[in-house]
């Protein structure tokens, strides 16, 4: 339901929250890791601290858990959309509730999401699980975010992106 007004930087609202989970590493020439530079916590050790709210989590392409590669998504309903100036601390103060695990270069605001899909051999490590609960609250994880911010002096962590100047 988000809406886009004549290109990607102009985003009136979003609808859906959608977070990106991710092991980091060098690549192959498909995308998969060979190399883990920063490995993600498996989705069984957050799910807890989203037990409160709605959400669907499902793997993302090269998902691979058995060589301690995880990679998934999250996306949460909110209790109402979120403008432009929010999303930021909005994203900050889920960060703080998700122990810092979330990939910051899928934080513009425009960021366009793919469904979940795996390669034929990993079918057996994919998943898709839904969590039925309130909506997420988003005036209280905006006021979690400008918190963190503030006693950072403002300053976010370390991106991994600079497609959006604006993070």
């Amino acid at each position: 339901r988000g809406r886009l007004l004549d290109g990607p930087d102009r985003v009136v609202c979003r609808s859906l929250i959608q977070l990106d989970i991710d092991t980091e590493g060098t690549k192959d020439t498909t995308g998969r890791i060979v190399t883990v530079t920063k490995a993600a916590p498996p989705f069984d050790s957050l799910r807890d601290h989203l037990a409160d709210y709605e959400w669907i989590a499902a793997s993302s392409h090269w998902h691979e858990p058995n060589r301690g590669i995880h990679k998934y998504r999250i996306t949460l309903l909110p209790d109402r959309d979120i403008k432009p100036d929010e999303w930021l601390a909005l994203l900050e103060g889920l960060d703080e509730l998700l122990e810092h695990t979330l990939d910051r270069g899928a934080w513009p605001l425009s960021q366009a999401f793919y469904l979940p899909s795996c390669p034929a051999e990993s079918i057996d490590d994919s998943f898709s699980i839904h969590n039925q609960g309130a909506a997420l609250p988003v005036d209280s994880f905006v006021a979690r975010g400008i918190e963190a911010l503030s006693a950072r002096g403002g300053k976010t962590r370390s991106l991994r992106s600079t497609s959006n100047p604006s993070l």
